[in-house]
């Protein structure tokens, strides 16, 4: 359900120390929200958006946001050659 993944994100954001905004953040990101929309929705700027999501990239030791998905999603090794 839709509670059960925003409570999984929220989990894995305190995981990694992440502030409330950062959280956020990851919850519009993950939804599908382009830097624009997530911009609007949550009355920042679009620079401090993408300075979040960079923030975010570090904090799971993530090289893309592609990476970052897969990291939520418990898919650390996609992409690695076996």
């Amino acid at each position: 359900s839709t509670e059960d993944v925003l409570a999984h994100l929220r989990r894995e954001a305190a995981k990694v120390r992440c502030t409330p905004r950062e959280t956020e953040v990851l919850i519009a990101v993950t939804s599908g929200d382009t830097v624009a929309i997530t911009s609007r929705k949550l009355g920042i700027s679009m620079r401090t958006t993408k300075q979040h999501i960079s923030t975010l990239l570090r904090k799971f030791a993530a090289p893309s946001k592609f990476a970052l998905f897969a990291r939520l999603l418990g898919l650390q090794d996609l992409g690695k050659v076996a």
